[in-house]
């Protein structure tokens, strides 16, 4: 028996959606978050048949563990000073706290190429 993580998701009106990570493409949705993970334990069963029936291979689950952080989005100017210092460090744009924007990586410094010879 092999199990897989799936990431549960609340659409912005009503239903859910479910994804799972280790299989790229294969989602699931529905108007519960029950009946979704019925949909996604369908929609798992019928993309490794998939796989098996082209002769690819299975992918191995790679999630270990999951868990919900639940943080408080306010953040006093000296912690959201510090957090800024480090996300800028990590290439992460925190202008705007909670956005969807700070989610998305910045592009890194222009440092060259290493892939196409340039520098690093």
């Amino acid at each position: 028996m092999t199990s897989y993580a799936v990431v549960i998701e609340q659409a912005s009106g009503d239903g859910y959606g479910v994804r799972c990570p280790d299989l790229p493409g294969c989602v699931a949705v529905a108007d519960t978050e029950d009946a979704a993970l019925a949909e996604m334990r369908q929609a798992i069963e019928l993309h490794l048949a998939g796989l098996r029936g082209d002769g690819q291979p299975i992918p191995h689950p790679s999630t270990v563990a999951a868990t919900v952080i639940t943080i408080d989005a306010a953040c006093p100017d000296a912690r959201s000073d510090r957090l800024s210092r480090s996300a800028s460090a990590r290439w992460v744009s925190l202008t705007r706290m909670g956005s969807p924007t700070s989610q998305l990586p910045l592009a890194p410094r222009n440092y060259g190429d290493p892939w196409r010879g340039g520098p690093f």
